[in-house]
């Protein structure tokens, strides 16, 4: 008898799904890595899953939940200055312009705007401090004891941490909202505005390339490496 496994692994590259005990160690690297069952958040496996470290830009699946349950999806957003001139990856937004918050979290999960973070933020929060706040709270209610934010993109803060474990329930949670569902399996995105278009492709290569792979997020900066993550489905025996 068979049965499907999604499994969310993070803080690795290259790892679609939980391997054979004896192909783990081998197969596994980086800081820290950890293998849930995407249906019950339940741990399969790990190394160091529990060991506090920098997320990068996997910050960004709480900022996207957190504004989806803050009640501001489906809002129309106006770029603020700190938003447009935010450092980092971006998806080059303009000071002043009217954006749809839809097309904000597109940016944000597809394309790891940090404007983009900022800009939901600033919007939902009412400044950037009041929305971590938010997100705070949200972890707590969630019943994460080792993760703490400090921004909404997850640019370098010596205090803004989480662990592999938790990071992976942040998917695990997110992927119950329909609406982020919907947008982290999404391969490639066009935005129209009038005359504008603007297209944005999926980061995550193997959201591309691998057929078990159903979304997925990357990050990096320089102080947290690269971290990657992502949800992959495949028929394993009983």
């Amino acid at each position: 008898m068979k049965r499907t496994i999604i499994a969310i692994v993070l803080f690795v590259s290259l790892v679609l799904t939980p391997l054979p005990n004896d192909r783990k160690d081998a197969a596994f690297g980086g800081s820290a890595w950890a293998v849930i069952d995407a249906d019950t958040g339940r741990l399969l496996n790990g190394s160091n899953e529990n060991l506090q470290l920098p997320i990068a830009s996997l910050t960004k699946i709480w900022t996207a939940l957190t504004f989806l349950e803050s009640g501001s999806a489906g809002e129309k957003i106006t770029i603020s200055p700190a938003a447009a001139s935010a450092e980092g990856s971006s998806i080059y937004t303009q000071q002043g312009e009217i954006m749809d918050s839809d097309a904000l979290l597109y940016g944000l999960m597809l394309r790891s705007g940090n404007d983009a973070a900022f800009a939901l933020a600033e919007h939902a929060g009412g400044s950037v401090d009041g929305f971590v706040d938010l997100m705070n709270e949200k972890a707590k209610l969630y019943g994460f004891e080792r993760t703490t934010f400090k921004n909404p993109s997850g640019l370098h803060h010596e205090e803004h941490l989480s662990t592999a474990y938790e990071t992976g329930l942040m998917l695990y949670f997110a992927m119950k909202n329909n609406e982020f569902r919907k947008i982290a399996s999404t391969e490639n995105f066009v935005y129209r505005k009038g005359d504008e278009v603007r297209s944005w492709r999926n980061k995550h290569r193997l959201v591309h390339t691998n057929k078990t792979v159903i979304a997925g997020k990357t990050g990096f900066t320089k102080a947290a490496g690269r971290h990657s993550q992502l949800i992959s489905k495949r028929m394993a025996k009983n």
